[in-house]
């Protein structure tokens, strides 16, 4: 049996490589070094994206947003997902809250259309896996984010 809680992974390891610009980003980070992969194939995958991710270094090298911004936008969309009926009236109803709203989509769009133009649109996805897209758009959906565009489409 492999044992790596010795290694103080998460206080000695992960600083080495977190680079990351939020605390969801770096929670997946430290999963991918605290859960040991259960097969050769799982490793060998894993090997693939992270080849993707050197091919595409300059792109994703200078990948970077406001924090701020990140959390606005998680925020919003998770609470878009749980928006009743009753919030629907209300948002006919109150000024005050559907100029709150706008705003709130404004910044989603702008968020999404920067992160979208600067690093999505260009990467080269044949750099990974073939089922990497496939795992991608899961995730993504898995995240609320879908949940916020969904619900405007």
């Amino acid at each position: 049996m492999i044992n790596i809680r010795d290694l103080h992974i998460t206080s000695d390891i992960l600083p080495l490589f977190d680079y990351t610009c939020n605390d969801f980003s770096r929670n997946i980070l430290a999963g991918l070094f605290n859960a040991p992969l259960p097969s050769v194939d799982a490793i060998l995958h894993r090997q693939q994206v992270i080849k993707g991710m050197l091919q595409n270094w300059k792109i994703l090298e200078p990948y970077s947003y406001a924090r701020g911004d990140m959390m606005e936008v998680y925020s919003f969309c998770h609470e878009a997902g749980h928006l009743g009926q009753s919030s629907r009236l209300e948002l006919m109803l109150s000024g005050k809250k559907r100029l709150q709203l706008q705003t709130r989509l404004i910044q989603f769009i702008t968020f999404m259309h920067r992160l979208y133009n600067q690093y999505f649109s260009v990467l080269q996805i044949a750099a990974y896996p073939p089922d990497f897209e496939k795992r991608s758009n899961t995730s993504f959906s898995s995240s609320g984010v879908s949940t916020c565009i969904n619900r405007r489409s």
